[in-house]
Protein backbone atom coordinates (compact mmCIF):
# COMPACT_ATOMS: atom_id res chain seq x y z
CA UNK A 1 0.00 0.00 0.00
CA UNK A 2 0.62 3.36 -0.45
CA UNK A 3 2.35 5.25 2.32
CA UNK A 4 0.12 8.21 2.51
CA UNK A 5 -3.66 6.29 2.31
CA UNK A 6 -6.03 7.83 4.76
CA UNK A 7 -6.99 4.34 5.55
CA UNK A 8 -4.47 1.56 5.42
CA UNK A 9 -4.93 -2.50 4.74
CA UNK A 10 -4.73 -3.22 8.15
CA UNK A 11 -7.35 -1.02 9.87
CA UNK A 12 -9.98 -1.89 6.55
CA UNK A 13 -9.14 -5.88 7.82
CA UNK A 14 -9.97 -4.18 11.73
CA UNK A 15 -13.06 -2.82 10.20
CA UNK A 16 -14.62 -6.22 8.71
CA UNK A 17 -13.57 -8.43 10.98
CA UNK A 18 -15.50 -6.12 14.05
CA UNK A 19 -18.22 -6.19 11.73
CA UNK A 20 -17.73 -10.15 11.07
CA UNK A 21 -17.72 -10.70 15.10
CA UNK A 22 -21.19 -9.27 15.79
CA UNK A 23 -22.79 -11.10 12.41
CA UNK A 24 -21.43 -14.32 14.07
CA UNK A 25 -24.70 -15.49 14.92
CA UNK A 26 -26.21 -15.44 11.67
CA UNK A 27 -24.04 -18.53 10.89
CA UNK A 28 -24.16 -19.88 13.87
CA UNK A 29 -27.19 -21.73 15.28
CA UNK A 30 -26.03 -22.12 18.84
CA UNK A 31 -26.49 -18.09 19.42
CA UNK A 32 -29.56 -17.87 17.83
CA UNK A 33 -31.81 -20.66 19.61
CA UNK A 34 -32.65 -18.35 22.38
CA UNK A 35 -32.59 -14.71 22.32
CA UNK A 36 -30.82 -14.45 25.83
CA UNK A 37 -28.00 -16.70 24.45
CA UNK A 38 -27.80 -14.07 22.10
CA UNK A 39 -27.78 -10.97 24.21
CA UNK A 40 -25.24 -12.54 26.20
CA UNK A 41 -22.79 -13.29 23.54
CA UNK A 42 -23.22 -9.68 22.47
CA UNK A 43 -22.52 -8.56 25.57
CA UNK A 44 -19.60 -10.32 26.39
CA UNK A 45 -18.00 -9.91 23.13
CA UNK A 46 -18.78 -6.18 23.50
CA UNK A 47 -16.48 -6.64 26.87
CA UNK A 48 -13.89 -7.38 24.96
CA UNK A 49 -14.25 -4.57 22.27
CA UNK A 50 -13.97 -1.84 24.91
CA UNK A 51 -10.98 -3.13 26.37
CA UNK A 52 -9.44 -3.54 22.82
CA UNK A 53 -10.22 -0.37 22.30
CA UNK A 54 -9.33 0.78 25.66
CA UNK A 55 -5.73 -0.58 25.01
CA UNK A 56 -5.40 0.52 21.20
CA UNK A 57 -5.94 4.42 22.10
CA UNK A 58 -4.80 4.38 25.32
CA UNK A 59 -1.40 3.34 26.03
CA UNK A 60 -1.49 3.63 29.73
CA UNK A 61 -3.26 0.59 30.22
CA UNK A 62 -2.38 -2.00 27.58
CA UNK A 63 -2.31 -5.17 28.75
CA UNK A 64 0.89 -7.22 28.71
CA UNK A 65 -0.34 -9.73 26.96
CA UNK A 66 -2.11 -8.13 24.37
CA UNK A 67 1.32 -5.66 23.75
CA UNK A 68 3.63 -8.85 23.73
CA UNK A 69 1.56 -10.62 20.78
CA UNK A 70 1.58 -7.20 19.19
CA UNK A 71 4.76 -6.54 19.60
CA UNK A 72 5.75 -10.39 19.09
CA UNK A 73 3.76 -9.71 15.62
CA UNK A 74 5.25 -7.60 14.41
CA UNK A 75 8.94 -8.78 14.62
CA UNK A 76 7.60 -11.96 12.11
CA UNK A 77 5.78 -9.95 9.94
CA UNK A 78 9.34 -8.52 8.51
CA UNK A 79 11.17 -12.04 8.85
CA UNK A 80 10.29 -14.62 6.35
CA UNK A 81 9.39 -17.87 6.98
CA UNK A 82 6.78 -20.02 9.32
CA UNK A 83 8.31 -21.91 12.32
CA UNK A 84 5.61 -24.58 13.35
CA UNK A 85 5.07 -24.05 16.98
CA UNK A 86 2.53 -24.58 19.72
CA UNK A 87 0.66 -22.55 22.33
CA UNK A 88 1.71 -19.01 22.18
CA UNK A 89 4.24 -18.88 19.53
CA UNK A 90 1.70 -20.95 16.79
CA UNK A 91 -0.65 -17.36 17.67
CA UNK A 92 1.84 -15.02 17.27
CA UNK A 93 3.01 -17.25 14.17
CA UNK A 94 -0.71 -16.33 13.20
CA UNK A 95 -1.06 -12.35 14.14
CA UNK A 96 2.39 -11.95 12.03
CA UNK A 97 1.29 -13.48 9.13
CA UNK A 98 -2.00 -10.91 9.18
CA UNK A 99 0.42 -8.54 9.64
CA UNK A 100 2.52 -9.41 6.88
CA UNK A 101 -0.86 -9.42 4.78
CA UNK A 102 -2.10 -6.17 5.98
CA UNK A 103 0.06 -4.41 7.39
CA UNK A 104 1.01 -3.85 11.17
CA UNK A 105 -2.07 -2.62 13.12
CA UNK A 106 -2.18 -3.03 16.52
CA UNK A 107 -6.13 -2.43 16.02
CA UNK A 108 -6.17 -5.40 13.66
CA UNK A 109 -4.05 -7.72 16.33
CA UNK A 110 -7.07 -6.41 18.98
CA UNK A 111 -10.02 -7.27 16.44
CA UNK A 112 -8.53 -10.86 15.34
CA UNK A 113 -8.10 -11.86 19.05
CA UNK A 114 -11.76 -10.93 20.24
CA UNK A 115 -12.96 -12.79 16.54
CA UNK A 116 -10.85 -16.04 18.33
CA UNK A 117 -12.62 -15.49 21.63
CA UNK A 118 -15.45 -15.62 19.65
CA UNK A 119 -14.97 -18.61 18.01
CA UNK A 120 -14.23 -19.69 21.10
CA UNK A 121 -17.29 -19.09 23.02
CA UNK A 122 -19.29 -21.13 19.64
CA UNK A 123 -17.48 -24.22 20.96
CA UNK A 124 -17.64 -23.37 24.59
CA UNK A 125 -21.22 -23.23 24.02
CA UNK A 126 -21.49 -26.97 21.78
CA UNK A 127 -19.57 -28.28 24.82
CA UNK A 128 -21.85 -27.05 27.41
CA UNK A 129 -24.78 -28.81 25.05
CA UNK A 130 -23.27 -31.85 24.44
CA UNK A 131 -22.44 -32.49 28.28
CA UNK A 132 -26.08 -31.49 28.89
CA UNK A 133 -25.33 -28.32 31.27
CA UNK A 134 -28.27 -26.21 28.71
CA UNK A 135 -29.91 -25.18 32.01
CA UNK A 136 -27.06 -22.84 33.06
CA UNK A 137 -25.42 -22.19 29.67
CA UNK A 138 -25.64 -18.39 29.58
CA UNK A 139 -24.52 -18.30 33.10
CA UNK A 140 -21.86 -19.89 31.83
CA UNK A 141 -21.13 -18.35 28.98
CA UNK A 142 -21.24 -14.80 30.49
CA UNK A 143 -18.84 -16.55 33.46
CA UNK A 144 -16.59 -17.68 30.33
CA UNK A 145 -16.78 -14.11 28.70
CA UNK A 146 -16.00 -11.93 31.76
CA UNK A 147 -13.16 -13.24 33.25
CA UNK A 148 -10.30 -11.34 33.60
CA UNK A 149 -7.81 -14.12 32.47
CA UNK A 150 -10.09 -13.55 29.23
CA UNK A 151 -11.03 -10.37 28.46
Amino acid sequence: MFENDVIDSGVMMAMFIFMAIYTVPVFISELRQNKFILFGYWFVVSIHQIVAFACVYNSDIVLPDARGFHLRGEVLAVNDGWVFALGAEFYEEIIGTIYRWFGVSQLLGEQFSILAFALSCVVFLKLIREFGVVRYKLISLLVFGALPTVV
